[in-house]
Formats: structure tokens, sequence, C-alpha cells
């Protein structure tokens, strides 16, 4: 389990919507989440941060060569008009 650390910089309530990137690409299909913040919107009142959990596992047959994996989110702001 890891934490990722959000936080909405703005003085208007948001909803989010993170979207992951992974590096090495080739890591990405032994790589599990059990649960993730990602799989839904997250609603962030003006100025809250919060810490969100990612829970994962990681096959055995993870290529060899994969030493590091690298995971990181961007928040989209998809709060409707």
């Amino acid at each position: 389990q890891v934490m990722f650390y959000a936080k909405n910089p703005t003085d208007k309530e948001m909803n989010g919507q993170a979207m992951p990137s992974m590096i090495p690409i080739n890591s990405a299909a032994h790589f599990h989440k059990i649960e993730c913040f990602c799989f839904k919107q997250k609603t962030l009142k003006a100025h809250e941060s919060r810490d969100m959990p990612l829970i994962f596992n990681i096959d055995k047959d993870l290529p060899k060569d994969v030493r590091v994996i690298t995971l990181a989110y961007t928040l989209f702001d998809v709060t409707p008009n």
C-alpha cells in the first residue's frame, strides 16, 4: 500500500479524476491495482488536501530487468461547468 497526496489549490470545490502513468511500460501488465483512488472521481473542497491510498500487487514473473517501477498520477479537474 502507498499513499498519494492530492490538493485542491483553488477557492472552489472541485471534482477530480486521477489518471495514471507508469514506467517502464512493460511493467504495467504485471502491476495489479486492488484498490485505487483513481477508480472513481473524488471531490475536494476549496484548499482541501488529503492522502489517498493505492493497494496493489506485482506479479512474481515481472521481467528480471525491471528493478524500479515509477507510478505517477495527474489529477484532472472534471467539475461540470
